[in-house]
């Protein structure tokens, strides 16, 4: 059996969600909001939810 988690004045949920264009079932498509983003909300409980956002791929050198 697992303990309860002790109580907090406040709980931050930060999560890494991709949206835009994904594989769907060996196809793709762009989605408006990633599945990571889509279980944060659900979990959030009256959490303070953020993302970390991604940064611009950097380009190949040669």
């Amino acid at each position: 059996m697992t303990e309860p988690l002790p109580s907090a004045k406040s709980v931050l949920v930060v999560f890494f969600s991709r949206a835009g264009e994904n594989y769907y079932y060996g196809d793709r498509r762009d989605l408006k909001v990633g599945n990571t983003e889509v279980v944060a909300q659900m979990i959030r409980n009256n959490s303070t939810v953020t993302s970390t956002g991604s940064r611009p791929p950097t380009p190949p050198t040669r």
